[in-house]
């Protein structure tokens, strides 16, 4: 029987989203950072055909809005503690689905490609197995594959990735860890935003960080060259 796989993507308000770049970005900017970013992930997402569906939990309505253009499921965040009760809510809600696997991940992964999430999907093995990809500091889980759903109660706080491995290996969970530099960037931090606009990539958030630039409406990014 084909593997019921779905993603789980939890999105808080935008209005309070990334408040750690308020010194670069206005609230409004930040806001359409947060879309932008979404809709990176939303696009890695649709790429990928052995998943079942997309859930995006939230109650902000562009995101909403944006989850419906793109053919995903949506459900209200209830609890609106953070991403790991978001998570867990829509693991029980899909189990109902006879879902099979749960893939969770942020919405902030602007480089993150369908390439990308199928080689975490094939580096899975095991019906009792957790895959993870680490933040760039190895400190925090950007991305978890989880067969069956809720194996392992899941943290993103920035600092989960021990806690992951741990809870797996109590589970008896086949483990993989994979780094993958695409996946590892999330954007918190100015110089995460320079590291961004350092690639050659086409995504969405690179483009619109550019036309900021560019207009001037920003101020000059810290360790970022504009290149040809």
């Amino acid at each position: 029987m084909k593997p019921n796989l779905w993603a789980v993507v939890p999105v808080k308000s935008f209005g309070s989203a990334k408040s750690r770049l308020s010194a670069l970005l206005t609230e409004k900017q930040r806001e359409a950072l947060s879309l932008a970013m979404l809709s990176d992930v939303l696009v890695a997402l649709s790429g990928v055909s052995r998943l079942a569906g997309v859930m995006v939990v939230t109650n902000e309505p562009d995101a909403i809005g944006l989850a419906r253009q793109f053919g995903a499921s949506v459900m209200a965040d209830e609890n609106t503690s953070g991403p790991s009760a978001a998570i867990q809510a829509a693991i029980s809600e899909l189990r109902l689905k006879g879902c099979t696997g749960i893939l969770a991940l942020m919405g902030d992964l602007p480089l993150i490609t369908g390439t990308d999430i199928d080689r975490l999907l094939s580096a899975h093995q095991g019906d009792c197995a957790v895959t993870l990809a680490p933040s760039g500091n190895r400190l925090g889980t950007n991305a978890a594959f989880c067969t069956p759903p809720g194996i392992i109660p899941l943290t993103f706080n920035g600092r989960g990735l021990a806690d992951h491995l741990s809870a797996a290996r109590q589970a008896g969970a086949e483990t993989h860890v994979l780094d993958m530099p695409s996946v590892a960037l999330d954007l918190d931090l100015p110089e995460d935003v320079a590291s961004l606009l350092d690639t050659r990539s086409d995504c969405r958030t690179r483009a619109f960080i550019l036309d900021l630039v560019d207009s001037g409406q920003i101020p000059q990014i810290p360790q970022h060259q504009k290149t040809g």
